[in-house]
């Protein structure tokens, strides 16, 4: 019974695995030129109780000069949010994995009015200081891809 507890244990913690992504890096830059990239991005990592990470994200967005943190709960949890302040409604809906300690893996999509009009894989590793973020997806049909090195 021991050896079955352990083995869960040990299986669980490695599913729950995600990569060190934490520190400090000066810029974000697109090595397609299809985005504007940030800069003073800081980005901090904890794992709770239950082997759950959250990273914390600050950065400064090149064209808008703001200044703006977001935080991922990686639980493979879909987390939506709609905005009807357009006077239809937007839905955000967005899901957050590791793959191992290979990857951050955040799927996205975004729906007006109940139609598809972006979905987006964003694929976040980090190796020699330097922390990658691979876009690829469709707007509106279209396909677009595009790979941002941030160091």
């Amino acid at each position: 019974m021991r050896f079955l507890t352990l083995a869960f244990v040990l299986t669980s913690a490695s599913a729950f695995a995600c990569p060190d992504l934490s520190g400090t890096y000066a810029a974000c830059r697109s090595t397609t030129g299809s985005s504007a990239g940030s800069s003073e991005i800081v980005v901090s990592q904890s794992i709770d109780a239950d082997g759950i990470t959250t990273y914390v994200m600050t950065s400064t967005g090149d064209e808008a000069h703001e200044r703006k943190t977001e935080s991922v709960v990686v639980n493979g949890i879909p987390v939506s949010e709609t905005d009807e302040s357009q006077g239809f409604p937007i839905t955000f809906t967005s899901v957050a994995t590791c793959t191992g300690d290979e990857s951050l893996d955040l799927n996205g999509n975004i729906k007006v009015q109940g139609q598809d009009m972006v979905t987006v894989l964003i694929q976040v590793t980090k190796a020699n200081g330097v922390m990658t973020q691979t876009f690829t997806g469709s707007i509106m049909g279209q396909d677009v891809s595009d790979v941002q090195n941030c160091q």
